[in-house]
Parts: structure tokens; sequence; C-alpha cells
């Protein structure tokens, strides 16, 4: 563990100067958060109570695409603003053949759990291939993998997504590695969805007492006034917080319908304020429990839609297109996309831009 004393402001300021503060330790880089790393322990700690429990499952490649970041568990963090040190092991790395499998089955998980705001600088590349580090909106009703940015859309620069890297490897055939690890977590998560609901309910009460972040709007839009009219006025409680030398930050609570800030350093409070549509509309998904979540038929419909979604920006710059695997067929004529596997047959128009 490092010296807290020589540790160097990064990031945004939020909640009333608070900054992740990062130095490089004995064994590697050491991020403080100036926040509750609830959500962080739950999924990337690969000693947390969840990850031991997928571990166990059959047929379990969580560890995979997972990952382990070292996160400390110890209290207080349901107050939410306390410091908690995470330590990380980084390397230079690219996507390869072995890890693009990987790489699907986080697709997969990412859009079950409605894990959100995965852009470049919320994960980073080690020898094993992704690794998320920043974990802090959870649990949202997502439509498509577009929704956690892992798969860029036209809301994201494919600069600041982790697919450029995707698109890097040259062979065709890798399309298969990658979505066959989509294909294949979605039947594991399907297959245990059981087990996982049993552990997330006897967590109820404490999940509840952990904020979620939510995003109004992208943290990049708060650089210039200019940018953030053009998608919907500014909100009182945003002015306040940019007045005060804050990036606005927001959060809610599992089953709540509202969202928080503060307006104290330890002291927060409801937004009530008429929010623009787009707004209204992420935050009815927003908070979700996991029961919700882990839905047999929305499960088997997000696995088509990020199939299609996945492959279309695969095949972005292919006008025609046909593969053949020992796993999927796919081929795309004509602006058609179509995909076929033992378990069920897709086809739908490739739009000219995701």
């Amino acid at each position: 563990m490092a010296d807290p004393v020589s540790m160097q402001p990064v990031g945004d300021p939020h909640n009333f100067g608070k900054r992740v503060s990062f130095c490089q330790g004995y064994e590697g880089p050491i991020v403080v958060k100036p926040r509750t790393v609830f959500w962080e322990h739950l999924f990337l700690d690969a000693s947390s109570e969840f990850r031991n429990l997928l571990r166990n499952l059959s047929d379990s490649k969580t560890d995979s695409y997972l990952g382990s970041v070292a996160v400390s568990n110890e209290p207080p963090y349901l107050e939410g603003h306390a410091a908690a040190f995470t330590q990380i092991t980084s390397t230079a790395a690219e996507l390869s053949e072995k890890n693009l499998n990987s790489f699907g089955r986080l697709i997969s998980f990412a859009s079950v759990y409605g894990l959100t705001d995965l852009h470049l600088e919320n994960l980073v590349m080690t020898a094993t291939g992704v690794q998320l580090l920043d974990v802090e909106c959870v649990f949202a009703l997502v439509e498509s993998p577009l929704d956690s940015l892992l798969v860029p859309s036209r809301a994201l620069n494919s600069s600041r997504s982790i697919f450029s890297e995707v698109l890097k490897a040259p062979p065709v055939e890798l399309m298969e590695t990658l979505i066959m690890g989509l294909f294949s977590e979605f039947n594991f998560l399907r297959s245990n969805r059981d087990k996982m609901l049993e552990f997330h309910s006897a967590k109820s009460d404490l999940y509840s007492q952990i904020p979620i972040r939510f995003l109004i709007r992208p943290s990049k839009e708060y650089v210039s006034s200019s940018d953030m009219n053009v998608r919907f006025p500014i909100l009182r409680s945003e002015a306040e917080q940019i007045a005060r030398g804050d990036i606005p930050y927001f959060f809610g609570f599992m089953g709540q319908n509202k969202i928080n800030y503060f307006n104290a350093s330890n002291t927060f409070i409801d937004v009530q304020e008429e929010f623009a549509s787009y707004t209204l509309n992420k935050l009815s998904r927003s908070f979700r429990n996991p029961q919700e979540l882990l839905q047999p038929d929305r499960m088997l419909r997000l696995q088509k839609q990020s199939i299609m979604v996945t492959l279309s920006k695969l095949l972005d710059k292919r006008s025609d297109f046909s593969y053949r695997g020992g796993m999927f067929e796919c081929a795309a004529k004509s602006g058609t996309l179509n995909f076929k596997c033992d378990e069920f047959e897709l086809a739908a128009k490739l739009p000219e831009s995701l």
C-alpha cells in the first residue's frame, strides 16, 4: 500500500472538490476513490462473495472477463463518500483471438446486469484482455450493448470505446470467437439465474443502501455551456454544482425512482425539477432490482439484440459478406443481415449507422 500523502489527484472534481487520486504502489497502481466502492468490490474483486458464487457454477468463465481488482471492503462504504483503496495491475496489450471470446462474454454480462458508462476512461487493457475499473452505473434496464458503451453508438466516438481495438483484429473468422463468447455467456447466465437471484435476494436490503450513479448527461458536456444546451437545458441542480467548481454528480438507490445530489459535504437531497424526456426515460430504466434484470425472456431478447448489434458494428464497412463456422453462420447482402445457430435464426436490416 502506498502513502496517501503521495497521492496525485486525477479526474473530475465531484461533491465539493473530491477527486480520484492515483499513485504507483509497490505492486502496481493504486487508486483512491472518494465514493463507495461497493459495486467494484461486488463485480470486479475476485474475492467477493458474488464472484465466488459465479466461479463455482458449472461452465463458469466469469474470471476470464471480469478479471480481478483488489478493492478494499472496509466500512464505511455505505456512506457513499468515504475514500477507499483500489489496486490494479495494468499491462499494455491488444485484443487477440484468445481474449476476444472473453470480451464477447463481457458484453453479455454488462448487458444483463445493466453496467453502463464503460468507455475507455473506465477500463484498462491488461495481458489477459479488458479489465473494468470503474463500475458506478449498475442495474439499469438496458436495451442493447450500445448502452454499456462497450460497443459504440453514434453518441460515443469510436476512439473512446474499447471496440476500436476489436476492429483491429484482421481475420474475419475471429468474429466467431467474439460472437460465440457473447452467445455462450447469455446461455450461462440464463441457466444459472436461480442461483444468482437467490444470492441477490439475500442482499436486497444492503443493495438498497448503496448509491448508484446516475448520468444526466456525459461529463464532457459540462466543459462548455453551449454543449449542454444542444441536448436539453441545464438544470438548477447542475448549475449549483458547476458554480462551486464541481462536475455535477447525481445518484439514486435501488428500487427508487428519484435522483439525489450532495448540497453539503455530507448531506444529499432529492432533485425536484422538471426533467427532459430523455432523462425521464433513462430514470425509468435505472436502479432496477436483479429480479427484473434476470428475467429469462428479457435475457433471450437481449441475447438476440446483442448478436445483431455487435455483428452490425463488425460488418459496418462491408457491403456483402458471408461466413459459415462451426457454431453459427451469418451473411450480409443488400443491406440485410442474417444470423443462424442451432437455437434460433435472426434477420434484420443493417442500419446506416449505429
